[in-house]
């Protein structure tokens, strides 16, 4: 189950399309036994992506539960934003294609390994599609704890 979320073209921070973003939706969605659940971000995403036609791909008509979606995936695919740092926080691997300046927190993710980075179509084929290890996530873990007090403190950082 792969979880995918395109960049935004409309937001300030990132006021562009992203058409590599694209390449690696049709490369998971035509992938044996892959499943991709898209969450287009406007009615204009929506309109291209369903236009692809692409097989084992479902868009939600409605909002999901975000969180359980990302926790229950075997992997994330974003454009950039929340949904990339929530996946690391629930241990699912992600993977971000964003085409912005990187804030702190992503930078960091990416240079301790926790985070891929997709910059190129050459890249793309080195995006693993496999079932992620079953892991049970808890805030009051020591691996929860530690991992929050990471990204708090890379945050404060910036400040």
């Amino acid at each position: 189950l792969v979880t995918m979320r395109p960049p935004s073209e409309e937001a300030a921070y990132h006021p562009f399309e992203n058409r590599l973003f694209d390449e690696a939706l049709k490369y998971a969605a035509c992938q044996p036994n892959t499943f991709v659940v898209l969450l287009p971000r406007t009615p204009k995403q929506r309109q291209r992506f369903e236009a692809l036609n692409l097989p084992n791909l479902l868009m939600p008509n409605s909002v999901v539960d975000g969180p359980s979606l990302i926790y229950y995936s075997d992997l994330v695919i974003g454009g950039g934003g929340t949904m990339n740092r929530e996946a690391r926080v629930f241990g699912t691997p992600v993977y971000t294609m964003f085409k912005g300046m990187l804030g702190s927190v992503d930078t960091y993710l990416i240079q301790s390994g926790q985070m891929s980075r997709i910059e190129t179509e050459a890249d793309i084929p080195r995006i693993r599609l496999s079932k992620k290890p079953q892991t049970v996530f808890s805030s009051q873990s020591e691996t929860g704890q530690l991992l929050i007090r990471e990204i708090v403190d890379k945050i404060l950082e910036v400040r």
